[in-house]
């Protein structure tokens, strides 16, 4: 009996055994099931169907209390064909960073949409999705449409206190997390790139907050709630691929809904950047509001088929206050009222109001469909049911003005003085001091938009000095707002930076610059005295000129003084004049890159600096180019020293050596798209931070063409380094290799960080240069014409509709009338080197015309040129004023005619444009040879140019600037001149080659871009 009882027994464990999931291989140690690929986990997994074991774990969590977290363990890809759900509350669904949920090709889910890749079952509370990547498998289902509710990553319904953090969801159909009726919402630290749908999309939901998430847009947007209360959106980057919606999307039709949205970046979003819609018409007011403050929105609204982008962008929506934003760049405008299109009514009601205060609004563009007149600071397309009050925001430069259906009596219009806006540096410069996202510095002049912020705004956060009021801004009352007032310091003498001894032959020109720093930044003032016969020194600039004649050899020893008004620094320099010899030339033609580990797909192209060396941070490199072409064929080059000032870090001793080397890059580069990843758009170098070849021809070689080591313990002391580079210039002048530059790095990167000046540096004295001795043979040149193009034109534009503006670096200039005012330019080349026995022939001033692209003009443009009657500044001049304080005796510029006759109509040049006829895309030539022969005589000041229409009513039209960024269709003027003739012996010639195309390569970016830093290291 006994024995029967036990064979019985012995068959219901078996049973109970065999109905155990097969995949169970051991029992789990609680709180933790695993899940793993090879074979490693409670349960196991091959790569097919994946779903089955996975939800056979989550089962297993829900049967027994003991057990909370299923973890997905990595690196393995779990194939799934059917959803993942989570069975139970208080369950966390976990996984490695490299542990991919991926769905199958041709899922074939389509019967019905919404059925997610991971949902829930039941009344479920306490759900937690963390850690892992989910792979929606767009390429391998492009039978099923996007934005149309399939294969949604995550889907919840009904389901109290959720989070889901440290995911990466990408290439999907639908939504990133779609929660329905929920409550308790965390949505963070999530990296979201190109799904179908919204990253975020909670519905009729209550307490929702999304922080610190990555998200790249497709179809529609990053972040949106409809019908949801207590919404919070922040610290959040946002941008977009070119198919997608708003960056934010706030929609009501009933119920309370109160929304705050900060501190996020919006950048390039194809929609607008937020949009705020409501749909229910009239309703009462206290059931809604939007609260959007302290984010910045840079290029928002780039969509090329709708009309409804811009920064913030709404309609139907009550109590929506927008504070303290910063918007560059937008199109459209930066705050506009409207539906979808400019003339449609919008949502029924009445009484919609929308506070726009504390902003700092600039270079809004239009949109690019139906543009014409579009690009406003801010528009209100809906005036009979929407009102937009404006308190105390700054707007400059927006292309079409400041407003258009709404007005203002407390902004300003003045540059806010980002500290760099092209780098996305937004904080306000000051001279009391501003954070530079390390520590506080301080910078020569204060940003008008310091307290300038709305008395009633709360300035509480800001540190002290903070002025007793808030500043206008995304930093505004925040712990990083720039300080107010000026520091209080005991005056310190002005401290003279060393002059070198110098070398010049008779004949030959000398020039220099005194500098020298101020700890207190006062004004300072330079004397010289010992200045020998025909020499020239600029008191306020401290440039000293000389041309020494024969007869003038020898030394001559001269004292530099520099005053700040109360105390004083001086330096000797001795200046030896030798016989004529040698003769020297600059080539113009130069780049040079910032390279930057941490940044490696940041274009550095106009830093103020080059660097080298490594930090915690990462390692950096540069790419320099030199223009040789002057310097090839039979030229034969006897020696070359590339030369590099050294001034960071300033104080500091480094913990390690820093060994430079220069290598030869092993191809062509372009300093518009080259950074540490890549040496064109779309080109990769094949070792990040660069290809180079060292002087043996080994690829990624060790034996550089040049080294040399600055000590550790050596201090910047503000003078040019020179390495010897003679070696590899030979090889390009040769044409033994094609001239691919100079790529320098430090042989070792740890914590060995200094920085050059750039070509960027705006301190001519202190760029790279390329010092070449060569000799050439001797060349008996005829009196010949000449043709000479000259570039670098400084050109501002003058309107009339914003009298105070400085307009120094739009991309286009234009002339003539529109509804809105005049339209005039002041333009100026250097003609210095055309000036005392250059004879003149001919000049012409070519501009390029390219708008209204498509658009005649009601009346023609007879385009004339004038001589402005005075020297004008282009840091300051505007239509009222031609100088800082100093204003224009007639509004629009003062000018002489070609008859000498103040405001004269009789002009040096004229062209006449039909107003029927459309722009081709081409140059436009006006003869200015009179004008130009009267300034290279000396007869005149070089003033420039002062361009404007005969008349000025229905004919605008505009050229492109010496700032639009394509050089084959800037300003240029085309000198025809002849030269004397010339007998030069053979001789041997030392050559500076300045303006250096030089980047850096950042290893902590190495994607980054380093094209216009100050600096190299």
């Amino acid at each position: 009996m006994l024995n029967r009882k036990f064979v019985i027994f012995f068959l219901i464990g078996c049973l109970v055994l065999a109905s155990v999931p097969t995949a169970l291989c051991k029992t789990p140690t609680p709180p933790i099931v695993y899940v793993a690929g090879d074979g490693s986990g409670d349960f196991n997994c091959d790569g097919k169907a994946d779903d089955v074991q996975i939800n056979q774990a989550l089962k297993f969590v829900a049967e027994n209390p003991d057990y909370a977290t299923v973890y997905l363990k990595g690196p393995f890809t779990y194939t799934i064909e059917n959803t993942i759900y989570i069975q139970s509350s208080n369950t966390v669904l976990e996984g490695d960073s490299d542990a991919v949920v991926k769905l199958v090709d041709h899922a074939g889910w389509t019967n019905s949409p919404m059925i997610p890749l991971i949902g829930s079952k039941g009344p479920v509370t306490n759900l937690t999705v963390r850690g892992f990547e989910i792979n929606v498998n767009y390429p391998g289902n492009t039978e099923t449409p996007k934005g149309k509710g399939y294969y949604n990553c995550i889907y919840f319904g009904r389901v109290k206190n959720i989070t889901v953090c440290n995911m990466y969801m990408h290439d999907g159909h639908g939504d990133g997390l779609r929660a329905y009726y929920c409550e308790n919402i965390r949505f963070y630290n999530n990296t979201i790139s190109l799904l179908g749908h919204d990253g975020l999309y909670a519905i009729e939901s209550n307490n929702v907050e999304a922080w610190n998430n990555k998200i790249t847009c497709r179809i529609n947007s990053a972040l949106r709630v409809w019908n949801s209360d207590n919404v919070k959106f922040h610290d959040n980057f946002i941008d977009s691929y070119p198919d997608a919606g708003p960056g934010i999307q706030v929609q009501r039709s009933t119920g309370n809904m109160g929304v705050e949205i900060y501190d996020n970046l919006i950048t390039n979003t194809y929609g607008p950047g937020i949009w705020v819609i409501g749909t229910a018409g009239a309703y009462d007011k206290r059931l809604s509001s939007c609260y959007i403050h302290n984010n910045i929105f840079n290029g928002s609204g780039t969509n090329k088929n709708i009309q409804w982008v811009g920064g913030v962008l709404g309609s139907g929506f009550h109590n929506v206050l927008i504070e303290n934003n910063v918007f560059d760049g937008v199109h459209n405008a930066a705050v506009v009222n409207m539906y979808m299109t400019d003339t449609n009514a919008g949502p029924s009601g009445t009484g919609f109001t929308t506070t726009v205060r504390n902003n700092i609004i600039t270079n809004t563009v239009p949109r690019t469909t139906k543009g014409t007149g579009t690009g406003y600071g801010v528009l209100n397309c809906l005036t009979s049911s929407h009102k937009i009050v404006l308190e105390n925001n700054c707007l400059y430069s927006n292309t079409a003005g400041n407003y258009k259906n709404v007005n203002s009596a407390t902004d300003i219009y003045v540059d806010p003085l980002f500290v760099n806006s092209n780098s996305g540096d937004y904080h306000l410069k000051s001279v009391a001091g501003r954070w530079n996202g390390e520590t506080w510095v301080k910078d020569s002049t204060s940003s008008p938009c310091i307290d300038a912020g709305s008395a009633s705004s709360d300035y509480s956060n800001e540190p002290d000095d903070n002025g007793g009021r808030i500043n206008i801004g995304a930093f505004g009352n925040t712990k990083y707002a720039s300080k107010s007032g000026t520091p209080i310091v005991d005056n310190q003498a002005p401290v003279i930076n060393s002059i070198p001894d110098v070398t010049v032959e008779a004949g030959k020109s000398l020039t220099f610059t005194v500098s020298a720093s101020d700890a207190d930044g006062d004004s300072l003032a330079y004397s010289a005295s010992g200045i020998p016969t025909g020499a020239t020194f600029d008191s306020k600039s401290g440039v000293f000129s000389w041309t020494p004649v024969a007869g003038q050899e020898g030394t001559y020893s001269l004292t530099f003084e520099v005053s700040d008004g109360k105390l004083t620094d001086s330096a000797t320099a001795a200046i030896s004049v030798v016989k004529q010899e040698n003769s020297s030339s600059t080539a113009e033609e130069v780049y040079n890159n910032r390279l930057r580990e941490a940044s490696p797909n940041t274009v550095y192209k106009s830093s103020s600096f080059i660097d080298i060396g490594g930090m915690s941070t990462g390692r950096y490199r540069d790419a320099m180019w030199f223009d040789l072409s002057e310097y090839t064929g039979s030229t034969e080059v006897s020696n070359a020293a590339l030369s590099l000032f050294w001034y960071y870090p300033a104080g500091n001793s480094r913990p390690a050596d820093t060994v430079i080397e220069v290598y030869r890059p092993a191809d062509s580069w372009n300093p518009d798209y080259v950074s540490w990843n890549k040496r064109n758009i779309g080109i990769a170098w094949k070792n990040p931070g660069g290809d180079w070849y060292d002087k043996n021809g080994v690829l990624q070689g060790s034996m550089p063409y040049a080294t040399m080591t600055i000590k550790g313990s050596t201090l910047p002391d503000n003078r040019y380094y020179e390495l010897d580079v003679t070696d590899l210039v030979k090889e390009y002048t040769s044409g033994k290799y094609e001239n691919t530059g100079f790529l320098i790095k430090a042989k070792t990167e740890s914590n060995n960080y200094i920085a050059f000046y750039s070509s960027d540096c705006g301190i001519e004295s202190k760029e790279p240069e390329l010092n070449i001795t060569q000799k050439a043979p001797v060349v008996t040149e005829p009196v010949v014409t000449v043709n000479v193009t000259v570039t670098g034109a400084t050109d501002n534009r003058m309107r009339e509709a914003a009298p105070e503006t400085v307009f120094q670096e739009t991309s286009f200039i234009d002339v003539g009338g529109l509804s809105t005012g005049r339209y005039r330019d002041a333009m100026w080349f250097n003609l210095s080197e055309y000036t005392g026995s250059t004879e003149v022939s001919n000049a012409a001033l070519s501009l390029f015309w390219y708008y209204p692209a498509g658009n005649s003009r009601p009346a023609d443009t007879v385009i004339e040129v004038y001589r402005p009657a005075d020297s004008w500044n282009p840091d300051y001049v505007s239509w009222n004023k031609r100088n800082i304080g100093i204003a224009w005796k007639n509004p629009g510029g003062d000018w002489y005619d070609k008859n000498g006759v103040l405001q004269g109509s009789t002009p040096y040049a004229t062209m006449t444009i039909k107003g029927s006829t459309l722009p081709d895309n081409r140059y436009y030539e006006l003869n200015v040879t009179e004008l130009v022969k009267e300034y290279t005589s000396g007869k005149y000041e070089n003033t420039g140019f002062l361009i404007k229409a005969k008349t000025e009513s229905n004919n605008y039209i505009a050229f492109y600037s010496s700032d639009c960024g394509i050089e084959s269709k800037e300003p240029e003027l085309n000198i025809t001149k002849k030269a004397p003739a010339v007998t030069e012996p053979v001789v041997t010639v030392n050559v500076t080659v300045t303006g250096a195309t030089d980047n850096r390569l950042r290893e902590a970016s190495s994607n980054t871009v380093y094209k216009s830093s100050s600096y190299i290291d």
